[in-house]
Formats: C-alpha cells, sequence, structure tokens
C-alpha cells in the first residue's frame, strides 16, 4: 500500500507504532484484540515486513488515544493515491471530519489525481461539511457538481446517486422534506441502473421511505422499504433491519392496520435490544405505546410511556420528553382526564421553553395537541391560535398530513364561534393539501 521511497525520518510508522504501544505498556496480544487482527500480524507490521491498511491505523490510532496524524507523521504522502482516499473514507466513516478535511485539502491539488478521484474528493469533502453541521456549506459543494455531471449526461450512475442521496440528507437534516423526497427520488432512479442492489440502493430505498412517511404517504413508504428490508435481511445487516421494520410499523400504524403494526415493533425492539441498541429500542417502545397500544390498552400504554420519560430524562433527550408528554396528554383527552392532560401538556410546554426545542416535527407535535385540549374545553380563541403555530411547523418540514388533521379542528374552531367565513377558508386549504398529497402535485 506504501510506495517504496526513503523516507527523511530515522523511524518508521512499523517502529513508531512499536515505540508508542511500549509508551502505553500494552502489550502486542493487547494492542492485536483491540484492533481486531492477530498478534502475529502486529508483529509483522512493527517489523516493517507488512503494510497498515488505512482501517487498521484507525484503529491503531484509536488504541493509541491520538489523532491518526500523529500516528503518521507525515507518511501518508509516501502512501498512494487510492490508499489515501481510502483512508479519508475510513475517518469519515468514524465521524472524523476535520482530520479527513486536512487530509483531503492536502491531497485535493496532487498532480497525479485524475478526474474521478478529484470528483471522488469533492464529494468527501461535502460529507464533511455535512458531519461538521455546515448545511449550507455542503449544499454549496455538491449543487454545482451534480449540476453539472447531469447536463454532462454522466455515466457512472452510483456515483451521481451517492450525491443527489447526500443532497436529500442535508435536506432530511433541514426537515425540508418536499426536497429531501426530491432528492432521495432522483438518486433511487439512477439506483433502477444498479446492475444489482447495493447497500446504497437499500439506503436510499430507506431514505424514500422515510420521506414518504413525514409527507403522509405509508401507503407509498411501504413499497420501499420493502426493497431496503430484502437488502438488510440477505446481508445480515441487523440494526438496518430493524430501523427498517419500526418504519414499516410506522406505514401500518398510520393506514390504521394496528395488529401488523404492533408485530413490526415488536421484532424491531427485538432486534434492537440484541444489537445493545438500547435509545432506539425506547424508541420503538414509545411508538407502540402511544400508536397502537393506547387503542386497546391505554392503561399499560400510559406505564410504557412512563418507562419512556424515565429513559429519556437519564439520557437528557429533551425533544423526546417534549414528544412523550404530549402523547401522553394525547391519550389522557381522549378518556376525558383533562387535568391530567393539562399537567402534561405544561410539562412540555416548560420543556419546549427552558430547553429551546428547534425541532419543527416536535414542536409542531406539540401544538397540535395543544389545540386539541383547547378545542376540548372549547378554549376556541386558544385553539386557533395553537393550531396556527403547529400548522406553520409542519408546513416548514411538509408534513402534508398533519397539516389537513390541523385544519380540521381549526375549521370545528371557528363553526363553533359562527365564524363560516373563516372556516370557508381553511376548507380550501384543506382541499388544496389533500389533491397535494393523493395527487402528487408538486413532489417532482
Amino acid at each position: 500500500m506504501y510506495q517504496t521511497k526513503e523516507h527523511e525520518t530515522t523511524e518508521t510508522l512499523g517502529e513508531r507504532i512499536r515505540r508508542l504501544r511500549k509508551e502505553r505498556e500494552i502489550s502486542q496480544a493487547k494492542l492485536a484484540k483491540m484492533c481486531g487482527v492477530t498478534m502475529s500480524w502486529i508483529s509483522q507490521i512493527e517489523t516493517g515486513r507488512e503494510d497498515v491498511s488505512p482501517a487498521l491505523l484507525n484503529k491503531m490510532a484509536a488504541a493509541f488515544k491520538l489523532p491518526i496524524r500523529e500516528l503518521l507523521l507525515g507518511e501518508e504522502e509516501h502512501m498512494e493515491i487510492v490508499s489515501r482516499i481510502k483512508l479519508i473514507e475510513v475517518l469519515l466513516e468514524s465521524n472524523q471530519p476535520d482530520e479527513a478535511e486536512s487530509y483531503i485539502q492536502s491531497l485535493i491539488q496532487h498532480p497525479d489525481l485524475n478526474d474521478k478521484e478529484r470528483m471522488i474528493l469533492t464529494v468527501h469533502l461535502a460529507e464533511c461539511r455535512y458531519q461538521q453541521q455546515r448545511y449550507s456549506d455542503t449544499l454549496d459543494v455538491l449543487q454545482p457538481l451534480t449540476n453539472k455531471l447531469e447536463s454532462d449526461n454522466y455515466h457512472d450512475a452510483e456515483f451521481l446517486a451517492k450525491i443527489r442521496n447526500n443532497i436529500g440528507k442535508v435536506y432530511h437534516q433541514r426537515q425540508d422534506y418536499t426536497n429531501a423526497y426530491y432528492n432521495y427520488r432522483k438518486a433511487f432512479d439512477y439506483t433502477l441502473r444498479f446492475p444489482t442492489q447495493t447497500m446504497l440502493s437499500a439506503h436510499i430505498s430507506f431514505n424514500v421511505a422515510t420521506t414518504l412517511l413525514r409527507r403522509g404517504n405509508p401507503e407509498d413508504a411501504l413499497s420501499y422499504l420493502k426493497l431496503a428490508h430484502e437488502y438488510y435481511k440477505n446481508n445480515n445487516c441487523l440494526v438496518d433491519l430493524a430501523h427498517t421494520i419500526y418504519h414499516q410499523g410506522i406505514s401500518y400504524k398510520n393506514s390504521k392496520e394496528f395488529q401488523k403494526a404492533t408485530e413490526c415493533f415488536q421484532i424491531a425492539k427485538i432486534i434492537l435490544e440484541a444489537q445493545s441498541e438500547l435509545k432506539q429500542a425506547i424508541i420503538v417502545q414509545q411508538a407502540n405505546a402511544s400508536e397502537v397500544t393506547a387503542h386497546y390498552n391505554p392503561t399499560l400504554a400510559l406505564d410504557q410511556l412512563k418507562e419512556c420519560l424515565d429513559a429519556y430524562r437519564s439520557l437528557r433527550d429533551f425533544p423526546r420528553l417534549v414528544l412523550v408528554h404530549s402523547k401522553i396528554a394525547k391519550i389522557h383527552l381522549k378518556h376525558n382526564h383533562q387535568e391530567q392532560a393539562y399537567k402534561h401538556l405544561s410539562d412540555a410546554e416548560n420543556i419546549v421553553l427552558s430547553q429551546s426545542i428547534t425541532d419543527c416535527g416536535v414542536t409542531a407535535e406539540f401544538y397540535k395537541i395543544r389545540t386539541l385540549f383547547e378545542y376540548t374545553i372549547r378554549n376556541y380563541i386558544q385553539a386557533i391560535n395553537f393550531a396556527n403555530m403547529s400548522y406553520e411547523f409542519f408546513g416548514k418540514i411538509g408534513a402534508l398530513k398533519d397539516q389537513i388533521e390541523v385544519i380540521e379542528i381549526v375549521v370545528g374552531a371557528y363553526e363553533h364561534q359562527g365564524d363560516f367565513q373563516n372556516a370557508l377558508s381553511w376548507e380550501k386549504k384543506r382541499s388544496e393539501l389533500f389533491s397535494i398529497l393523493y395527487e402528487g402535485k408538486g413532489i417532482l
């Protein structure tokens, strides 16, 4: 993997690894176990009889608790370009964007880079920006590249699919599900040209489905989830499989097929617990309790949601605390326990204000349930005020079905006040949203 050039340093990489290992009093056997290789392989690396792969370099740097650049001390300059690019990919896979970016900047002007390698580095630079949560900068890198490639009818469908998927990820993080769907769907169209299904095509199918769910199209989402499910199952990608099954459960729940939803949630929770993905398992329990169990056993659902509250408090996951308090309030409202509902809505509101919760999906759901509460106690003016806030937040993320449900309450509130003109105006908005949701207007 390394080109045979004379090093200016008197210490080889193998010798440096041995020195760092001994300074930390780590045996070859222990280092081998930490890195997932044999002790013989460590010995051969230290004596210079074997090169170190980028993935192993990253594991060794983690074992020594130092940045990979300090481990290499400039020796990456003697690595082949393909290995240096692989090192950047390994750093990105382990969420080390700052280190990856420094290697990209030192490599991207290399005179021996070909056009494809330069484009790959550009996409990797965008991934650095994405991991640094610099979303506008990510789009500034990717959008011109994809526009040029598509106008030139670039032949590599997999590369184009990856770029479109990455653009979709940025919009997804911004909770702009309309633009996220547009880019995920374009990425999916490129996957149809793949000779076989790949991990990338499975991820893209999953991403299309999640945006469809957010927009309120559960039936359409299921077909994409089926594609992702098939790949993850056949390739033993258990965590990805669990997430897919969970979203299948959400799809069935939204389609009122509660038995199928329950089965999916239970399977997803079992897989996640077996993989020690405990926070994700709690999220599945929350969905099952609030969206399925609440329909036939509200007492059990409330007990399960209180367990979720305790878990999220320990994790200091404030947005999910708001969501669970809101879901508990909704169950109490359904059974006319207005005092308990108000208590949980007040707790949710206190968290939103004290923690400055900006997640549009969470705040929109909170205001939607608060709207329902005010409507139930016949406080129609307040119901309309909260409904406007909920409608606006759902609009920002393109959650059309939720907007439609909010409008239904607004129309009822105006009618109870005898304001039929405003009721009619909102009813027209509702009809327009139905048209977009079920006829596909404005999606592509």
